[in-house]
């Protein structure tokens, strides 16, 4: 898979007081753009109060592939996380900035902003992302699979204080062995066929006090035959581990997990093959203790790297995606495996949009024949290029579905119809010359 650009910001807050102490992290909130070929990521702190002997004296980030508590009153050095960086000065309260390049693509990274003063070390909430290709994204909500939650109707609907999903409590065998999830998905025609396929999760905490606790998500994926029933899924296994270090009720967390589609070499995912999807929540392993509460499956949905006719997306974000993806998130730790998500890229410029109009040359070019000849099957050719044209407008704009786009296309499609009346006067037109000649 090509290293593409790979962009993303995001932003924490720090406060130090008497003794440090941290507020919430903000939302990622700006998608830049650079030349840059390696990942780059734009790391964004605010200190909010400095500490009350006078200005911060250090401020930084900390980062790394784990996910790590608070760690309270120690240098960035001390924090567990593999790689830091700070400054010296005296700052006051403000924004700060750090840019980290060469991230590894389809990777979770986990960080935290700092800051020091003499009151000593304050370190912000924890934020993750996960680092996709600089593509645009389809992203597809699966089939949930009900044939089971029928017959024994279990995992159980819920709504609990404002969310409403599927409760997951641990699998085990006999006594919750229908306790899972079975998704399926055909991969679209639209897909670019040579990138991983992302599946996303957003999940939520139940209970409050749920700090010290943690909770471990199995998903396991299969290429399967249309028509077959896909379950049980048990191919390419996927584990992991979240740790969770807030008390706060109702925790969101969005999770991501890349499907290498050509694992199998001598079978590898193509276009309109059906994926199923199991998921189940199993015990934590080691030291770690399962969560007191429920944990809730809120939604799951499938992103597949576009592929265009100009074989390469234009560097898009969708406004959809943009809006859904920039979101405060945490994670599952595994390596990169299955982690926090949220998306990286740029928005679609003007270069882009001038990329795709150049697909409507075929209709300006029969236009202008139609129009000079006057021949009532140039004006029907004209009109069937402008209906395909216009029904996949959407596609020539980089796969979005914008005021731009929708326009264009209602514009495209209507003017197939100005051509096939245009068709019938010609046609009558040059009816009436016959008749004139045969005089």
């Amino acid at each position: 898979m090509r290293n593409r650009l790979i962009l993303a910001v995001m932003v924490a807050l720090v406060v130090l007081v008497a003794f440090p102490s941290i507020t919430m992290a903000a939302v990622p909130t700006v998608i830049n753009r650079n030349a840059d070929v390696n990942g780059v990521v734009t790391l964004h702190g605010e200190i909010t109060a400095t500490g009350v002997v006078g200005d911060d004296d250090e401020r930084g980030f900390v980062w790394g592939l784990f996910s790590f508590p608070d760690p309270g009153n120690v240098a960035p050095g001390a924090s567990g996380y593999t790689d830091n960086w700070t400054e010296a000065g005296s700052f006051g309260v403000g924004t700060y900035t750090h840019d980290v390049a060469g991230l590894t693509l389809e990777t979770v990274y986990y960080y935290r902003a700092c800051a020091h003063s003499a009151d000593g070390w304050a370190y912000s909430d924890e934020i993750c992302f996960f680092v996709l290709e600089d593509k645009a994204y389809l992203e597809l909500r699966p089939h949930l699979v009900q044939s089971s939650i029928r017959v024994g109707g279990i995992p159980t609907a819920v709504n609990v204080g404002i969310f409403y999903g599927y409760s997951l409590p641990i699998w085990s065998t006999p006594a919750n062995q229908d306790e899972q999830l079975f998704y399926e998905i055909c991969a679209p025609d639209r897909w670019d066929g040579e990138s991983n396929i992302i599946m996303h999760l957003d999940l939520a905490l139940a209970a409050a006090g749920e700090s010290g606790n943690a909770f471990s998500l199995e998903i396991a994926w299969e290429n399967v035959t249309a028509n077959e029933e896909p379950i049980p899924v048990t191919s390419n296994l996927i584990v992991g581990t979240k740790p969770v270090y807030s008390d706060t009720q109702y925790e969101l967390y969005k999770c991501a997990v890349a499907i290498d589609y050509d694992i199998d070499a001598a079978n590898p995912i193509v276009a309109d093959d059906i994926l199923a999807f199991r998921l189940r929540r199993v015990a934590v392993g080691g030291q770690l203790k399962d969560l007191d509460g429920e944990l809730i499956i809120l939604h799951a949905g499938i992103l597949f790297a576009r592929g265009d006719l100009l074989g390469d997306p234009g560097n898009v974000v969708t406004e959809g995606e943009l809006c859904s993806l920039v979101e405060d998130c945490d994670g599952i730790a595994t390596a990169g495996d299955l982690a926090g998500y949220v998306t990286t890229g740029e928005v679609q410029d003007v270069a882009d949009v001038f990329q795709g109009l150049i697909l409507l040359l075929p209709l300006i070019v029969f236009s202008i024949l139609a129009f000079w000849k006057r021949h009532p099957v140039l004006f029907l050719i004209v009109a069937g290029i402008a209906i395909v044209t216009g029904l996949k407008m959407p596609d020539i704009l980089a796969g979005t579905t914008t005021p731009l786009s929708l326009s264009l296309g209602i514009l495209t499609a209507a003017y197939a119809f100005v051509c096939i009346a245009m068709a019938y006067r010609a046609m009558f037109r040059r009816r009436g010359e016959s008749y004139g000649t045969e005089n």
